[in-house]
């Protein structure tokens, strides 16, 4: 399950480069299609971590856990400030825009939300990850074998 989780992580992370190739970081509108593309991103990245808990959980591989609740809170702090980022694009390209054309659009006000969601849901789970680890008692053995949690193994 691992693996499934580290290939729905990364996928979304090599889509929103390819889109946005060649890079031209000192336009506006590129960072604004790159910073969106990100975003609409997140729910696979944040799926990904979801599924990487659950395993963590049923392996009770408590390294592992700690790596993600501090991915998860990584993750959550990178969508906010993604979601600011965007936000001061839009007010940068409003700037130049026809009056008639300022005002912000559904896709627009649709991604800045996702980000703030998807942020406060990743800072949430890695929140949750650390409290729940804090109250676990300690191993004081290895690891139990696989067949012991799973049912039917």
């Amino acid at each position: 399950m691992y693996p499934t989780a580290l290939v729905l992580a990364l996928v979304p992370l090599f889509d929103p480069l390819a889109r946005a190739w060649p890079f031209h970081p000192g336009d506006s509108g590129w960072r604004f299609l790159l910073v969106s593309l990100l975003i609409d991103h997140g729910a696979i990245l944040l799926a990904a971590l979801v599924i990487a808990f659950i395993t963590g959980l049923l392996l009770d591989d408590r390294s592992s856990l700690r790596r993600l609740e501090l991915a998860a809170l990584v993750l959550g702090v990178v969508l906010l400030l993604l979601t600011v980022l965007m936000i001061i694009q839009v007010l940068l390209l409003q700037r130049g825009l026809d009056p008639a054309l300022r005002g912000m659009d559904f896709g627009v006000t649709r991604r800045l939300l996702a980000g703030v969601l998807l942020g406060l849901a990743s800072l949430a789970m890695g929140i949750g990850a650390r409290r729940s680890l804090a109250g676990l008692p300690e191993r004081t053995s290895g690891p139990r074998r696989t067949s012991d949690r799973i049912p039917g193994m």
